[in-house]
Parts: structure tokens; sequence; C-alpha cells
């Protein structure tokens, strides 16, 4: 599969897009919709973009929140792919790593989970 590999980045309580990144000098390259600055390695959370899109046509990223029949979670990057941490909403913490939800193209992403870490706080009622 050929799928265009780019990045974001969460930064100084701001998200940012990733123009370049110089492993030499251990920076990224970041553009924040006015000015481009490198930060350090170290300051920054790298999101790489999963080649895919929800049923909205928004682009998905490792860190996103996605809504999807009955479940809520979060996007992450385990054994070689992306996969969504799900959480039956109203049950509870109880988590389990679901797979093709990407794929099937039924979710909605809400968030992620350095402006929105609420969506994932659960209480059962």
């Amino acid at each position: 599969m050929n799928r265009e590999i780019k990045f974001r980045c969460w930064y100084g309580e701001k998200m940012g897009i990733v123009r370049g990144i110089d492993f030499d000098r251990k920076k990224v390259q970041i553009f924040d919709g006015y000015t481009f600055q490198w930060i350090r390695f170290e300051d920054i959370k790298l999101m790489q973009y999963t080649g895919l899109k929800d049923k909205n046509g928004k682009e998905i990223y490792e860190g996103d929140i996605i809504k999807f029949q009955g479940y809520i979670g979060k996007v992450g990057y385990v054994d070689n792919r992306f996969l969504v941490l799900g959480y039956r909403e109203g049950e509870g913490v109880e988590d389990e790593w679901i797979e093709d939800v990407l794929w099937w193209n039924v979710g909605k992403v809400v968030g992620n989970i350095y402006e929105n870490p609420n969506l994932l706080s659960y209480t059962k009622e």
C-alpha cells in the first residue's frame, strides 16, 4: 500500500504541522499556521498520519480520538499497524485493541489525546 508519509506534533500546548525532520541535529521543523521554527525532539510529541480519513474526510493521526459504533477510542501504532484502543461508551475503562475499525471508515475523529484528554475519561453510569 502506498500512502502519504506525514506528521504533526504537539508542542508548547499547541498542534503543529511537521515540515522537516533533521536527525543529525535532533530537531523538527514545525509550521504553526503562521511561522516556521525548529524544535528539539525531546520538546514535542510526534504523531504519524495513518494514511486514512474518517467518515467525514478528516485525516486520522496517531493520538486522535475516534467515535464509532458505541465505542470511543484513541488511535495508536502497535505491532507495525495502526489500531484503535477502544472503550465501550458508558461501561468504564475496560479496553481492547480494535483492529479493523480504521479501515471500515465508520468512525469520526472527535479530538485528540492532547487537546481533548477529557474525552477518554469514563465513568460507569
